[in-house]
């Protein structure tokens, strides 16, 4: 039998393990319910670094990549400027320097000079330089390098920007882009304080901003220039962890044990109720401000971020998703996703992947990035780039979508797709026929691929070209074993260019002209060769032509008679002479090339040849020189006329004249005695009328003189006086006959003559003719016999002669 103390014990120890299990389930719960919190706290924290992270990088990608394109549209624009050592200065944040690189990675050129001293440095040492500029070669597209170590500027990156003409590579402009010049000013240190930031480059740290709480960054993501990726990474500074940091979990673990406490002491139910309802308007308090605080900082991120229940319905969105989308926040919140910003054509496949990952857990968009088009209020369509990703908050399965306008980028990759087509269209069309071939072995392989244009170009088609042993067949017999020699250059050198006959499919040679560039791997190894072919044949035949016109010109040049040269139209100076000249002047070549036109001309003439050019460069070059005679002076210091005839002329890439000089001396003197012999015969003509017209008059007064000496006979006093006026009449008609011999008219009379007499007396008549600086000497010789003969003629004779000496020997 059980008495009450029984029922007592029994009824305490109910009452006592009672509190205790209530107790002990009201701490468990408060244990579950702070967990939850905290979960929720991290969850919200690595959401936000990720954002951040996109947002920093967004920053970054859009501040290098502007200043990237700026100096390539300037490397490209103005690349002839930095190679030929012009003046160049480039005002872009960030850039040290730039670089003109040869083809072979030698830097040829460093601007500003008081930069660092990078010419003649070589490129290709370091392997991501030989990489880059081997790609961007390639591609004919700009790249840039990963980062730098920098003994002076810490760590920089190359912007390599190829540089191509005429055809082929001339080269690279190379900006040396510093990293603690360009991060600072993108990325500047006061902005975002509550957030620690870090760009890396694989391990390499590149620019820090802050440090983040216990050193762990809670987010990443990538930047991409050029090709080249570097990673942002994001995570909370301690001040901003203990902002947003909810002292509610501890309020709930308290009120958890308060209330255990509470219900095991059976104690105050009723304080206990309002304390717990207390609590509870304050926890809701925190939850309201931890939520405002993560609604800032959504509303500061550079993206769209969007997050919606698993009913699809939206349940945040940020400042830049009104921007981009059109919708307030409030206009947003409650309404379907699909109904927002999805495209009607994508809202059912919306649909089944939102019951697949609801059905399964998996999904095809989820942790994924991915782009597509997206609706703006206005009902227009725009290209976005969405990351989506599912996470569990207190039970509820919600999802967070990060959401990029890519407008910009879609019009650049547009752009770029234009230039590659044209590109392509600008190979196809161009004369020159591309190729490349294999290297295996150490040795140059069967071809890879050939432009179409080779059929327009050899007449073969490309599955011909493609043919191994093709090539080889077709080169010329002559050529085939100096291009096989040239050829193996290539290995070494890098680059080959030679020139040979090629035979087209419809028979006959072609010249062609071919250049090979080696391309290696990362390793160095060389593993395809690009080339091209061009025809050359119409300027071989051109060469050819213009060889031969100056071999006939050489040949018409040397050979002359006349004396002829080139001389320079500036300086007058010889450029070159023709053998005749040498032997004409006396001077040899050598002594030619060190005179000029001045130098044969007497020193009177000189400024008459000088007002000559001046007044020929004021005509402006006429296209010929009408003949003109000048007195040259040759080496013996004589003095000849010649008759100089010249024509403008481009002689090695000069302007000049081309001259033919005539000696005119011996014509000249001729002309003087032919216009003598005329003077004389004119004269002749005179004496010969005046003599006739003389002897008639002597005719007349010897006749009377006859006459009066019979009249008067001997005896006359007047005799010997009229004997006297016809000795006088018989000396005037000695002088008439000499004049008559003098005009070659004396009419043939053969006498008996002794010669001394004859020229005893022709000998005054001579000293008249030939003058009085000419000394006559008469030398008579004794014991002469007598001839029959023409006096007159025989006079003449002698006339003949005297007058042929003066003219022959005017200076004695």
């Amino acid at each position: 039998m059980v008495g009450p103390s029984g029922r007592w014990s029994a009824t305490r120890a109910r009452s006592w393990w009672l509190p205790v299990g209530i107790a002990v389930v009201g701490l468990a719960a408060a244990l579950l319910l702070w967990r939850s919190l905290r979960s929720f706290e991290r969850t919200e924290l690595i959401l936000l670094s990720a954002a951040q992270a996109r947002s920093t990088a967004s920053e970054l990608q859009k501040g290098m990549q502007i200043r990237v394109d700026a100096f390539v549209r300037i490397g490209r624009a103005h690349w002839r400027a930095l190679r030929d050592g012009q003046p160049w200065e480039v005002q872009i944040i960030g850039l040290e320097s730039t670089l003109w690189v040869e083809p072979s990675g030698i830097v040829a050129r460093a601007a500003p000079a008081e930069g660092p001293d990078l010419a003649g440095a070589d490129l290709t040492a370091r392997e991501d330089d030989r990489r880059a500029l081997l790609e961007a070669g390639r591609s004919g597209q700009p790249l840039a390098t990963r980062s730098i170590p920098q003994p002076a500027a810490g760590a920089a990156f190359h912007v390599v920007v190829p540089i191509s003409g005429d055809g082929r590579l001339q080269g690279f402009v190379v900006g040396v882009f510093s990293g603690e010049a360009l991060f600072p000013v993108v990325l500047p240190p006061g902005a975002a304080p509550d957030w620690a930031t870090v760009v890396v480059d694989g391990d390499r740290e590149l620019y820090r901003r802050g440090s983040p709480t216990g050193g762990r960054w809670l987010a990443e993501s990538p930047v991409t220039v050029l090709g080249t990726v570097r990673r942002v990474r994001a995570g909370p500074r301690p001040e901003l962890l203990a902002h947003l940091r909810s002292f509610l979990p501890g309020v709930v673990l308290a009120t958890g044990g308060v209330i255990a406490l509470l219900l095991a002491a059976s104690v105050g139910l009723a304080q206990s109720a309002r304390r717990r309802a207390r609590s509870a308007e304050e926890a809701e308090a925190t939850v309201r401000a931890s939520e405002a605080r993560f609604r800032d900082v959504l509303d500061a991120a550079l993206d769209a971020v969007v997050m919606m229940d698993s009913g699809g319905r939206v349940v945040s969105w940020n400042r830049r998703a009104e921007t981009i989308f059109g919708f307030t926040r409030a206009e947003a919140l409650g309404r379907r996703l699909a109904e927002l910003i999805i495209p009607h054509r994508y809202r059912e496949a919306h649909a089944r992947g939102l019951e697949r990952f609801l059905a399964t857990g998996e999904g095809p968009v989820i942790d994924r990035r991915i782009e597509l088009s997206a609706l703006r209020r206005d009902g227009s369509e725009f290209p976005v780039e969405l990351t989506v990703a599912a996470l569990e908050q207190s039970g509820a399965l919600l999802f967070s979508a990060f959401v990029a306008d890519i407008t910009e980028r879609r019009r650049a990759e547009q752009d770029l797709r234009a230039a590659q087509e044209r590109l392509a269209h600008v190979v196809a069309s161009s004369p020159a026929v591309l190729y490349s071939l294999k290297v295996e072995g150490g040795t140059l392989a069967t071809p890879a691929w050939v432009s179409e244009n080779v059929e327009r170009l050899l007449g073969y088609s490309v599955e011909e070209v493609l043919d191994p042993g093709w090539w080889a067949a077709r080169v010329h017999p002559e050529d085939q074993p100096r291009v096989l020699r040239e050829e193996a250059i290539l290995l070494t050198e890098g680059y080959v260019t030679h020139e040979y006959r090629f035979r087209h499919k419809q028979g006959g040679y072609r010249w062609l002209r071919a250049e090979l560039r080696l391309l290696r791997d990362a390793a160095g190894r060389p593993v395809e060769a690009i080339g091209s072919w061009s025809d050359i044949t119409a300027r071989k035949e051109a060469e050819l032509r213009l060889q031969e016109s100056e071999e006939q010109y050489r040949l018409l040049f040397d050979s002359n008679p006349h004396p002829m040269w080139v001389y320079d139209d500036e300086t007058l100076a010889f450029l070159a002479v023709n053998d005749a000249a040498v032997r004409h002047y006396g001077y040899s070549r050598e002594e030619f090339s060190a005179m000029t036109l001045r130098d044969i001309r007497p020193a009177s003439d000189v400024p008459v040849l000088e007002e000559q050019v001046a007044r020929r460069r004021e005509a402006a070059r006429e296209p010929f020189s009408s003949p003109r005679v000048w007195r040259h002076r040759k080496k013996d210091a004589a003095v000849i006329d010649v008759e100089v005839s010249s024509s403008p002329i481009a002689f090695r890439g000069r302007p000049g004249w081309l001259a033919l000089a005539a000696d005119v001396t011996e014509k000249k003197r001729l002309e003087a005695q032919l216009l003598q012999a005329q003077k004389m015969e004119s004269v002749g003509r005179l004496a010969g009328g005046v003599a006739h017209d003389f002897n008639n008059l002597l005719g007349v007064i010897t006749g009377y003189g006859d006459l009066l000496q019979r009249e008067i006979g001997p005896e006359h006093p007047g005799f010997h006086r009229v004997e006297e006026i016809r000795k006088a009449a018989e000396r005037a008609a000695v002088l008439t006959r000499q004049l008559l011999a003098f005009s070659r008219k004396q009419v043939l009379e053969p006498t008996v003559l002794d010669l001394n007499v004859v020229v005893s007396d022709t000998e005054n008549m001579l000293r008249r003719l030939i003058g009085e600086d000419v000394q006559l000497v008469t030398v008579l010789a004794g014991g002469l016999g007598r001839v029959k003969g023409d006096r007159g003629q025989l006079e003449q004779v002698i006339v003949n002669m005297a007058v042929n000496a003066r003219d022959a020997m005017p200076q004695g």
